[in-house]
């Protein structure tokens, strides 16, 4: 489990979004979901890849993202994904799987 604040978003496509993050504590995994919540409504994003730089590491998930710069300012945790979210969200893992790979 890792804790970060989100510095910068980036939406890439319907399905695929960057987040550029400082880490506050712990470890980021790929594959991990982390939540946020924001006025009643709940986003989860999936981390298929994070790349570190210097002072920030850089998010790739899966899940739409409203519009580039979204949660800006935000501290969000990780979690392992459950079996209902692998389940809910199979589609899409699958999705991003396929792109890796092309």
């Amino acid at each position: 489990m890792a804790s970060f604040e989100i510095i910068a978003s980036r939406r890439l496509s319907t399905e695929n979004c960057e987040f550029d993050v400082a880490s506050i504590s712990g470890t980021i995994a790929v594959g991990d979901l982390f939540p946020i919540e924001e006025h009643g409504s709940l986003w989860e994003y999936i981390i298929f890849s994070a790349q570190e730089h210097a002072s920030f590491t850089t998010l790739s998930c899966v899940t739409w993202l409203p519009e580039n710069g979204a949660f800006v300012g935000y501290n969000a945790s990780t979690r392992r994904l459950k079996a209902k979210d692998k389940k809910r969200y199979s589609k899409l893992l699958a999705g991003s799987l396929t792109s890796q790979s092309s």
